[in-house]
């Protein structure tokens, strides 16, 4: 979807220099490319809207077959994401008015602030299983992972993971489909896939820093 966005906000405001970026960027090399570079007239200005925006409804059909994929388990998380940024949006719209008033200390900037960690935690996670299904058509499973775990453990667990799921892979891939012996190694990658972006977003939120940005 950054993608699509990034073309749908250039579509809004074409600069010619930046679009022809993002036409190499996604579309590639080639006589026409040579030509956009070549300068700006009415004739590549056109060719280049044309081509980003033929590049825009591509990746918004293939974005929308996806999602008429996805699991009911995830439209519903990400409905609810839609209602926990409205919910951070009110919050930080919250202490914007409050800091402009002079009001600068109070027990409710304390829960509104944490709230809007909070938040940002269970964007993170619901936003992470999204991306992890665009990726690999299947969600992660709930790794069982320890709590009290420290960073140091879980990047040693991390990089024994990804030993597995490179190991897992190759198998995979020289296995034929329909072997005796694929699908079980596949449900292994599956598994160690999984476990590692679980304890990639672990990781993830350890280190990120308890700032609360009231930028929406």
């Amino acid at each position: 979807m950054k993608t699509i966005d990034q073309l749908n906000d250039w579509l809004d405001k074409p600069v010619y220099d930046q679009g022809v970026l993002l036409y190499e960027k996604l579309i590639g090399t080639g006589f026409v490319l040579s030509m956009l570079k070549s300068g700006a007239d009415d004739y590549n200005r056109n060719t280049l809207t044309q081509a980003l925006t033929a590049k825009r409804d591509e990746l918004a059909t293939q974005q929308q077959e996806l999602t008429e994929r996805y699991p009911e388990e995830l439209t519903a998380s990400l409905d609810v994401a839609g209602l926990l940024m409205d919910e951070r949006t009110a919050l930080k719209e919250r202490l914007r008015m409050r800091l402009n008033e002079g009001v600068t200390d109070s027990v409710h900037h304390k829960d509104w602030a944490f709230r809007i960690l909070e938040i940002r935690d269970e964007l993170g996670a619901i936003y992470g299983r999204k991306e992890f299904f665009d990726q690999h058509g299947y969600l992660p499973d709930v790794a069982s992972l320890d709590a009290e775990a420290t960073p140091a453990q879980l990047m040693k667990r991390l990089l024994t993971v990804r030993t597995y799921v490179t190991r897992y892979k190759k198998i995979v891939n020289r296995l034929p489909i329909g072997d005796a012996a694929y699908e079980t190694n596949l449900q292994l990658l599956k598994r160690y896939t999984s476990e590692q972006h679980e304890l990639h977003q672990q990781l993830e939120a350890m280190m990120t820093p308890p700032h609360v940005s009231l930028q929406n």
